[in-house]
């Protein structure tokens, strides 16, 4: 089983979040639908018997996860692993048939590692089932699997290594103004596929937008009509705390003739502010998926400020 979840991406054909609010009050009127908070980290599959605990990655790779591990080695660390140990260690019955989790796992961004601090390890954000004790579930409609995933997290041991994601049947537009990252709006009613896009469910980011100064720019190996040199991205930075600007993203040109123009006159636009819309910033200050909105000749560069990710 791979990751390849069938989002339909309409919520980023929405437009501003005021409309997104809307178009998310008329999917709640419309029933048939209920939210999840979209959850920064990586997509990982749980597979659970009385035997092992396997995380695996999109690929199907299987995850190291030293909390884990360091986990079972403090439950039995000096006789070797009998057939047991992990169902003691995760309060299931030794005679457990395998389960099949699907989740997030909170490692390598920047709300994961956040969440990961809370509790000081690792975390799965479990969201779906797919196989319930040796039985394939995946057919089943979300409704159903979500009460088995339930049952599932409700084991004693569980709890420490598996979150519940939420789930809303009501207040979309509250709940998305709330997160960070945004919703994940899903069919009741549906299986749980891959591979193939269809609109159970439906992916609603958030974006922001932030202004930032260009510094550089990076040239693409395409050329303009004539051979014109384009540019492909500008660099561009904020100020810290210090006053020393810091460069942060770089910016993809989607529009030729801006592109030639900016390659062409770079020394007009060195040091011009940039507006950029994007979906949250990192540690660091860098701005995830950004793209260019608009110059803005209105502010000036020292107005332009590092905001680091919560």
């Amino acid at each position: 089983m791979t990751g390849n979840e069938c989002y339909q991406n309409i919520g980023e054909l929405w437009g501003s979040e005021a409309n997104k609010a809307q178009r998310l009050h008329q999917l709640e009127r419309q029933g048939g639908f209920v939210a999840e908070p979209k959850h920064d980290g990586i997509w990982c599959s749980v597979e659970i018997d009385a035997a092992d605990v396997v995380i695996r990655s999109r690929t199907g790779r299987r995850q190291n996860v030293p909390e884990l591990e360091a986990a079972v080695a403090e439950c039995q660390p000096t006789r070797p692993k009998d057939q047991g140990f992990l169902a003691r260690l995760l309060g299931i019955r030794a005679d457990t048939a395998r389960t099949v989790l699907i989740g997030e796992l909170s490692v390598g961004t920047t709300e994961a590692v956040n969440r990961r601090q809370q509790v000081g390890h690792v975390v799965v954000d479990a969201f779906d089932i797919i196989v319930d004790r040796g039985r394939d579930v995946s057919s089943e409609s979300l409704r159903c699997r979500r009460a088995r995933l339930v049952e599932v997290l409700e084991r004693p041991g569980l709890s420490e290594w598996l979150r519940l994601v939420p789930q809303w049947t009501r207040d979309f537009a509250r709940h998305y103004a709330d997160e960070k990252e945004g919703l994940v709006l899903k069919r009741a009613s549906s299986a749980y596929t891959v591979g193939s896009a269809n609109e159970n469910w439906i992916k609603v980011k958030k974006q922001h937008t932030a202004d930032c100064v260009v510094i550089d720019w990076n040239p693409s190996k395409r050329r303009g009509r004539r051979g014109r040199e384009q540019a492909a991205s500008v660099l561009c930075g904020a100020f810290d705390a210090r006053g020393v600007l810091v460069p942060l993203v770089k910016v993809p040109m989607l529009d030729d003739e801006l592109s030639r123009r900016v390659a062409r006159e770079f020394a007009f636009y060195r040091g011009r502010v940039i507006e950029i819309s994007h979906y949250g910033a990192t540690r660091k200050g860098s701005l995830r998926h950004p793209g260019f909105v608009r110059f803005r000749h209105d502010k000036a560069p020292e107005e332009c400020h590092v905001v680091l990710g919560a």
